[in-house]
């Protein structure tokens, strides 16, 4: 779900193609800015994890159920500001947190 762009989501920009762990599986980040007109005129932001392998068993047995490929969106996950620390621990090159285990889907 895109959400208005705002100084506090806007910190997700700089992870977009980064790599986070989830569960057990690694995620790549996809950041998406751009403009909505309805309905008022505004800059709006997504944020979600796609799953890197989509050939791992966990993904296709999630996909069967599902009836569809999947992401998680990390702007309306409960997992979404684990998965943010995970991302700003890389990135301040700190020893790597636990995976994010909140938004496994059971």
């Amino acid at each position: 779900m895109s959400k208005p762009l705002s100084d506090w989501n806007s910190r997700w920009i700089k992870y977009d193609g980064a790599t986070v762990k989830i569960g057990k599986h690694s995620h790549v980040i996809k950041v998406s800015v751009y403009d909505a007109t309805y309905p008022v005129h505004q800059q709006v932001i997504s944020v979600y994890a796609d799953p890197v392998n989509k050939h791992s068993v966990e993904y296709l047995k999630t996909k069967k159920i599902l009836g569809d490929d999947w992401s998680t969106d990390l702007l309306e996950s409960e997992c979404g500001d684990e998965v943010f620390d995970q991302l700003q621990s890389q990135h301040l090159n700190q020893p790597k947190q636990h995976s994010s285990d909140s938004c496994i889907r059971s």
